[in-house]
Order: structure tokens, then sequence, then C-alpha cells
């Protein structure tokens, strides 16, 4: 599903000085005669879409096929707690049942590692208020708004936010961040 042993992908070094330091790779990407290069696509992924990676839903395949082709892919340290409430919704709800949910509870805990985290600090906290008070956004899609910003300033149009919420995709691209669209 995502970078790992499953899909093969690996973890590599930045050059120094590179805000994101350790980053997941497709393993044949050098065999298949491609140059490293590290402006290629970073996926960002919210939770709405990294859910989509662990559980079966509308536009999975689509969530699936861009992490597999990213360079890598990055989300913020609060998705942790937004998947796992958000999968103990879809148990308690009766979306999926209790077997499914520790099996994807398992899989987050296996493949966390892979990811490339943004941490939260001051100035992170500072910019997602006033994005919630600039676009009316919840407090976690303010944080992943802001995270989605900061990596969008370093890395720019080698970006890509991954998000199936319409109010932060709107707000995205009203900040420039390249949204990836169904």
């Amino acid at each position: 599903l995502w970078p790992g042993g499953r899909t093969g992908y690996e973890t590599v070094q930045a050059p120094e000085g590179h805000r994101f330091p350790a980053i997941a790779r497709r393993k044949n990407h050098e065999r298949l005669g491609h140059r490293i290069a590290w402006t290629q696509v970073i996926v960002y992924c919210d939770t709405s879409a990294l859910m989509k990676l662990f559980v079966d839903e509308k536009f999975s395949a689509m969530v699936r096929k861009a992490c597999k082709s990213a360079t890598y892919v990055a989300v913020s340290q609060i998705t942790w707690v937004e998947m796992f409430a958000a999968l103990s919704l879809k148990q308690r709800t009766g979306h999926i049942d209790s077997a499914v949910s520790d099996r994807t509870l398992s899989e987050v805990r296996d493949e966390w590692n892979r990811y490339q985290k943004l941490g939260i600090d001051q100035a992170l906290i500072v910019q997602a208020g006033n994005f919630a008070q600039q676009f009316g956004l919840r407090a976690y899609d303010s944080v992943q708004l802001a995270t989605a910003r900061a990596i969008h300033q370093q890395l720019g149009s080698s970006m890509a936010m991954c998000c199936f919420d319409q109010q932060l995709n709107a707000a995205a691209g009203k900040l420039g961040i390249p949204v990836m669209q169904p």
C-alpha cells in the first residue's frame, strides 16, 4: 500500500541541510535508469487521503497510485491521532468490523515510521490558528493546511496535496498549493 517493504520502497538520506532528512523512495528507481532528483513529486496526505491507503474507499486506487509513483509521501504528526480516531469511528458506526479495525490499526502502526512526518511547533500552530480564522477551518484541518503550506513553501511545485475535504482543498488552492483532484 505505501512506502516500505510491501511496495518496493526504501529509506534514504537527503542531502545535508534538507528539511526532510530521511525519505522513502522506490527501490527500483535507479535500476530503471532514473536519476534521483530531490525535486520529484512529493505527495502530502491529510488523514482523509491516508485512510484510503488502508481502507478501501472511493478514490483509494487513485491515492495508492499517486503515492506509489511519488518520490516520497509526507504527513503531519497529528495524522496519527486522526487515523486512530477515524478508524474507531468507522468501527463504532458499523462501517468496518472489529477484525478489520484491529488489522488496519496494526498496519498503520507498522507503516507509520515509513512516512515523512512534519512536526508541530509554535510557528505552525500560530499559522494554523490564522488559517482557522481566515478560512473557517476546523482545528486539525487548520494544522493540516499549515503543514502542507510549510512543505509547499520549501518544495514549491514539486509538492501536491492529496485531500478529500472540499473546504480544505479550497483553502489550499487559495494559498497556491497544488491539490490532487479525483
